[in-house]
C-alpha cells in the first residue's frame, strides 16, 4: 500500500508539472504562458526587459479606451460591440470572459506585434466593435 501511495504522489507531482507547461511557449528567448494575464505580460513588457506596451498606445489606446481585465462586452455598451461568440469567431480570445493583452495578441503568431488578426483596414478593431469611435467601454 505504501509503494502505491508513493507512486501516486510521484505521478501527481510529475503530472502537474507536465500539465503546467502545456501552455508554455517560447517568446523572444523566454518561456511564456500563452494564456497568461496582463501582469504576466507586463513582467517583461515594462521597458526593462522588453519594450513597454505603450508602443501600442497610439494605435489601440489599451488601458485607457481598452480597459484591461474588464468584462466583454461592457455591460452599459453592449449594442456598440459584437457578441462574444462573433468576436471569438473573428479571432479574439477572452480570458474568463474578460479583455486582456492576449485578447488581441497571440504568442503563437511570430509576426511583429503578435496580432491574432491582420490589422489591414483595422480588421482587429472591427473584430469587436460595431463601428469605430465606440472604444470606451467604461
Amino acid at each position: 500500500f505504501r509503494a502505491i501511495t508513493i507512486a501516486a504522489v510521484i505521478l501527481v507531482v510529475l503530472g502537474s508539472n507536465r500539465f503546467s507547461r502545456v501552455e508554455a511557449v517560447e517568446h523572444h528567448g523566454y518561456d511564456a504562458d500563452m494564456r497568461g494575464n496582463r501582469d504576466a505580460c507586463l513582467s517583461c513588457h515594462n521597458d526593462k526587459i522588453a519594450k513597454s506596451h505603450s508602443n501600442c498606445m497610439p494605435v489601440c489606446l489599451f488601458g485607457k479606451s481598452h480597459p484591461d481585465n474588464k468584462v466583454y462586452p461592457p455591460p452599459n455598451r453592449k449594442s456598440d460591440f459584437k457578441p462574444v461568440a462573433v468576436a471569438e469567431n473573428n479571432g479574439i480570445m477572452f480570458i474568463d470572459g474578460k479583455m486582456d493583452c492576449l485578447s488581441c495578441h497571440s504568442l503563437l503568431v511570430k509576426s511583429r506585434y503578435h496580432l491574432r488578426i491582420n490589422n489591414w483596414e483595422k480588421q482587429i478593431c472591427y473584430a469587436c466593435h460595431q463601428k469605430l469611435g465606440t472604444a470606451t467601454g467604461g
